[in-house]
């Protein structure tokens, strides 16, 4: 069973992991429970856009000339896209700042860091408003948005993504939402700060 921790201990200690990962991020916050100012969680929750980075390396390799049978050295640049956040989690496992890992996937992780469980969702930019508000919970309140979507028959989200519907309710195109919102005021919901998150969209 999963150990509970107050809120103020479970902050300090998001508020230590946060910074420790914010350099290998383009954007990353704190969702779920703690987010939602509950007085007991369980977890720490955070959404991150990864820093991705392109590295050049020079190749110098050196054979035999064929008509002349003499050494040459020919040189060449390779480019390699870094994802930084990936090598930083590999960091924090050499360090032992993450103990175990629960689950190590490529848009989701879950390990042991600072003596609690910490969940990190990895997205994109154009998803960022549709995972960060489910993330942020309540699973409720998250159930109740999508029961919200389909009466209005106009979008779906659907593998992370808010697709609008075309007129038989099929996903017809994707349509970016940078933040939350953006994504309130696509749709039409009304905006609720996190804490109010329980259940009730409207």
């Amino acid at each position: 069973m999963k150990a509970k921790f107050s809120y103020d201990e479970a902050i300090k200690k998001a508020l230590t992991m946060k910074p420790i990962l914010k350099p290998a991020c383009k954007r990353i916050e704190i969702a779920g429970s703690l987010r939602r100012e509950k007085q007991e969680v369980g977890d720490i929750e955070l959404v991150a856009i990864p820093k991705l980075e392109i590295i050049e390396k020079e190749i110098r390799s050196t054979g035999l000339n064929k008509y002349f049978a003499k050494k040459r050295t020919e040189s060449y640049r390779t480019r390699t896209q870094i994802n930084c956040l990936e090598e930083k989690i590999e960091q924090l496992t050499a360090s032992g700042t993450i103990k175990e890992f629960i689950k190590n996937g490529e848009k989701f992780k879950s390990f042991i860091a600072f003596g609690m469980q910490v969940d990190l969702f990895i997205t994109t930019k154009n998803q960022w408003g549709v995972i960060f508000m489910i993330r942020t919970g309540s699973k409720d309140y998250s159930h109740q948005f999508m029961i919200e979507l389909n009466r209005g028959k106009k979008y779906k989200i659907q593998k992370g993504h808010l697709w609008a519907l075309d007129s038989q309710q099929r996903p017809k195109k994707i349509i970016p939402t940078r933040s939350e919102f953006q994504l309130y005021s696509i749709v039409g919901l009304p905006y609720k700060v996190p804490k109010d998150r329980v259940k009730e969209v409207k």
